[in-house]
């Protein structure tokens, strides 16, 4: 059996909705209808696209990756349609990314894609939202703190860090060239929170060098531990790209595993001209910041 067009569109209404109810009212169809047609797909192909867990629809992997080539296929359509017509493609390039990235790492990746012409959109999103919003065909480029790995993907590092101390002026650690973990033993500690890759790094090195890490503050972004710091509630550390601000002085600290900010893309995908331009445009205006 063939696969429909149709089915693709009303499959990617039915993902996006998560109910065939949503789709249907997004489609101006009926339920059943909906059901049909993503069941077609689902014979067409051999494969299941959801299950249920209770009331709740969860798509399959099989189900992801047709979601994504869906996309991908109907992008094509149009780019196809509006090249035949002598129009500019209508979507705008997204770039998937969170908060650290866009404050510090891609602002001059920005203002180039920008003074490009390129029409651009940001999405914030740590690593893991990112890359699957890269694989959904949401957005056309991640770019996250992860491993240089990935299946289906196409990586590129961008920029390599270590980490820093911040502290506030006049504070006795001020002075120093560097510090390690020892130097954080009965500090006032704004941390990220816990679970997330610094935190889990700063208490394994604490546990090894039998420091108790005394954590008066959860900041979930560099932005936010940079200002309790400013403020004086304490202290943190922070990757060390991270531009702080006046009232504040970052001290190199040492022992903790180097990170890396990776870019990536699907591999394989047909990507529009904006979207392989901004990739070359993100590859050397960040080199330049690292």
């Amino acid at each position: 059996m063939a696969v429909n067009l149709d089915w693709l569109q009303t499959f990617i209404a039915f993902a996006q909705q998560e109910s065939f109810t949503r789709a249907a009212r997004a489609l101006h169809l009926s339920q059943p209808a909906v059901h049909a047609q993503v069941q077609k797909l689902s014979d067409a192909l051999g494969v299941a696209l959801y299950v249920r867990e209770g009331r709740v629809i969860r798509l399959t992997e099989e189900g992801r990756r047709t979601l994504a080539f869906g996309r991908e296929i109907l992008a094509r359509l149009t780019r196809f349609e509006e090249e035949l017509r002598g129009l500019a493609p209508a979507r705008p390039l997204v770039l998937a990314a969170g908060e650290g990235a866009l404050l510090h790492l891609l602002p001059g990746a920005v203002r180039a894609i920008l003074d490009a012409g390129i029409d651009l959109r940001t999405r914030l999103a740590d690593a893991s939202e990112a890359e699957s919003l890269v694989r959904n065909g949401e957005a056309h480029i991640g770019v996250g703190v992860r491993e240089a790995t990935g299946e289906g993907l196409e990586i590129v590092t961008l920029a390599e860090f270590g980490n820093a101390l911040a502290v506030p002026p006049g504070h006795e650690l001020a002075s120093r060239t560097w510090v390690d973990v020892r130097a954080l033993r009965d500090q006032r500690l704004v941390a990220p929170p816990e679970g997330a890759p610094l935190r889990r790094a700063l208490d394994f090195a604490a546990r090894a060098a039998g420091v108790e890490l005394h954590v008066v503050l959860e900041a979930p972004s560099w932005a936010t531990a940079l200002n309790y710091v400013a403020r004086g509630f304490g202290v943190a550390v922070v990757n060390d790209l991270v531009a702080a601000p006046p009232d504040v002085i970052k001290v190199r600290f040492r022992g903790l595993p180097r990170g890396a900010y990776r870019a990536f893309r699907r591999a394989g995908a047909d990507h529009p001209p904006s979207a392989r331009r901004s990739w070359e445009l993100l590859e050397r205006a960040t080199s330049r910041v690292a």
